[in-house]
């Protein structure tokens, strides 16, 4: 944080995330071209290692604040003589101060601070003798459930002071144990010889992330709304107008000739022309897991809407599921779903039901589908802990059928005996070939970057039951693409490390990548 006075500028930094230390100084800046340090003070937290968080000048004041343990109190810093930068002393107010709000001619702190797990509260505090403030006076605000937070946890601005208006607007999710979540945007009258008072509040179904006031008006702004509010009567604030944002949804995808959007826990495919909504997925009937993710894979024909359980996390955010036996993934809590859904040449959606979708090992990055619906994805199956604590893992490329899905669906397996690198896991399809990329190490002596021989890898599902690995082919780097029409490959070299030092255990990337377009031969056997 700076600020510039007189000439001076003033600088409140942390020597790093984690120093419990806040760095101030001063700068002569009279002359821009002719910049000179005039002070340089370091001030510590007593017994705390967290870093700076808030910071807001007044006069010749600086207030700083840790954050992570509020339990610490704001320092008081005193910069009227830009040579001689001093601390005044810690503001050991009695409550735990969360965020410095507003502080006034030296002598208001008004904070907010976690009274306990039910009240939130916010405190004003004659701040003029640092080492024994007087508390003006507090609000508490009363939740209807243990748990609850304000946005203002997560927004910088979400806690908005304006004081010319004599207001604070304080947005608050105050019941997160019923089905109906209750947010409200809590108004309080702010007087520097009054102290607070709490006045209405503007409630919402949807989450409120801040309020802006402008004369009476208040204009509400929340993830999928922004209201106009009468704020004539602070008792009783009366929404006049309420716009609604698009609604959220996670990914989107054309879907014959309409758009599936994935929203919540369900697939809603509308009008491309229209904006018409012209059809909804079922619910699964899995009840007990509602708010579980879900992933729609889809080509031509068909459309999958895959529905992950507690121990499967979503594909389409790169993350790793959870390792379960067979004997767990039989139970209901366990086993993914698959809806299959059969697009129509009019733009018609039929749904053929759902199945259970049994996967025994940990999946790996994004499932990818066939023309002919069959599914690849990468995935490791893990063995037993040894004495010494490890754990064997077998990387495998999965196959999986769904044309017949009521008849159980079928699975193959194929070893994936290469290194993972930068790229990940990547695999691609090309109608009903699947495409992806491995490479093998050769270790290089102390000091040298490793060496890495590529290839791609073609698997032939054009019998879904029965895939069969092509023949490799050596590429420059790692695949990272391929083109519609299956005759171009994409790919980037891997990144290369060497030791920094003689244990081994340190790594530095040395290289950069090159990006290389490659065309596949006629036979599909090589490329140039």
């Amino acid at each position: 944080t700076m600020k510039e006075k007189d000439g001076v500028l003033y600088t409140v930094t942390t020597s790093d995330n984690w120093g419990g230390t806040c760095i101030v100084e001063s700068f002569d800046v009279g002359d821009p071209e002719n910049i000179e340090q005039i002070d340089y003070r370091k001030f510590l937290w007593s017994n705390s290692s967290s870093p700076l968080s808030d910071v807001i000048f007044d006069g010749d004041r600086i207030y700083a604040l840790t954050t992570f343990f509020p339990k610490y109190p704001p320092l008081v810093i005193d910069i009227s003589d830009p040579a001689y930068i001093r601390l005044l002393g810690e503001l050991k107010v009695p409550e735990n101060t969360y965020k410095i709000l507003a502080v006034k001619n030296n002598k208001f702190l008004a904070g907010f601070s976690y009274y306990n797990y039910e009240t939130a509260k916010i405190g004003m505090y004659d701040a003029e003798d640092p080492e024994n403030p007087k508390e003006i006076n507090t609000v508490t605000i009363k939740k209807n459930s243990r748990i609850g937070y304000s946005t203002d946890e997560f927004y910088n601005k979400a806690f908005k002071v304006y004081d010319e208006a004599g207001l604070i607007l304080y947005p608050y999710l105050e019941d997160f144990s019923s089905a109906r979540l209750q947010y409200k945007l809590h108004l309080v009258d702010f007087d520097q010889e009054k102290g607070l008072k709490t006045r209405g509040f503007i409630d919402s179904r949807n989450e409120m992330i801040y309020g802006i006031a402008v004369n009476d008006l208040i204009f509400s702004v929340g993830e999928k709304h922004i209201s106009a509010v009468d704020a004539a009567d602070r008792d009783n604030p009366k929404i006049m107008h309420r716009i609604s944002f698009a609604p959220y949804f996670s990914s989107a995808a054309k879907c014959g000739k309409s758009l599936c959007v994935v929203k919540d826990s369900e697939v809603e495919a509308y009008n491309g022309k229209t904006d018409e909504k012209i059809w909804k997925s079922t619910p699964f009937s899995d009840k007990k897991n509602s708010n579980d993710d879900i992933t729609l894979l889809k080509n031509r024909s068909y459309a999958y809407i895959f529905k992950h359980t507690d121990l499967y996390y979503p594909w389409d955010e790169f993350t790793t599921a959870y390792y379960v036996s067979d004997e767990e993934s039989e139970t209901e809590n366990f086993t993914p779903y698959v809806k299959i859904v059969k697009l129509g040449e009019e733009g018609s959606f039929e749904e053929s039901g759902e199945f259970p979708f049994k996967a025994d090992t940990s999946t790996k990055g994004l499932p990818v589908l066939s023309e002919n619906n069959a599914l690849s994805m990468f995935a490791i199956k893990y063995g037993e802990f040894d004495e010494e604590g490890n754990r064997p893992k077998e990387p495998k490329i999965k196959f999986f059928d769904l044309n017949s899905p009521e008849k159980g669906i079928n699975a193959s397996d194929f070893y994936f005996d290469y290194d993972k690198l930068s790229c990940g896991h990547n695999i691609f399809a090309t109608e009903n070939t699947f495409w992806t990329s491995g490479c093998k190490r050769k270790k290089a002596k102390e000091n040298e970057a490793d060496e890495f021989f590529c290839y791609a890898l073609p698997f032939d599902a054009g019998n879904p039951e029965n895939p069969k690995a092509g023949k490799r082919i050596n590429i420059p780097g790692e695949l990272v693409g391929i083109s519609e029409n299956g005759k171009y490959l994409y790919t980037t070299t891997p990144r290369t490390f060497r030791r920094e030092d003689h244990t081994g255990t340190n790594w530095k990337n040395i290289d950069s990548f090159d990006f290389y377009i490659l065309k596949l031969n006629e036979d599909k056997n090589g490329v140039t």
